[in-house]
């Protein structure tokens, strides 16, 4: 049973996903809320995850293993 693998790539803009089952691959662009994220970081982090998840049920994403792209973090580290 082969797996299913998920990719995301993390805009300021948009998210980006790629969905590979078997020899497959779909690949969604979503528009983020405006002020999702600002200056790179995600401005809140528990919203970002409930935005991703409500995307996943109306466009029928599967679960699977999954990576992200994104250079930059997307949660501001505490100054030390």
């Amino acid at each position: 049973m082969a797996k299913t693998k998920i990719a995301f790539d993390i805009g300021n803009n948009s998210v980006k996903i790629a969905v590979v089952k078997r020899d497959e691959m779909e690949l969604h662009e979503i528009r983020l809320p405006q002020n999702m994220i600002q200056n790179d970081v995600q401005a809140t982090p528990s919203a970002f995850a409930e935005f991703l998840k409500k995307q996943r049920k109306e466009k029928n994403l599967p679960f699977g293993d999954h990576a992200s792209h994104d250079p930059k973090p997307a949660v501001a580290e505490p100054a030390v």
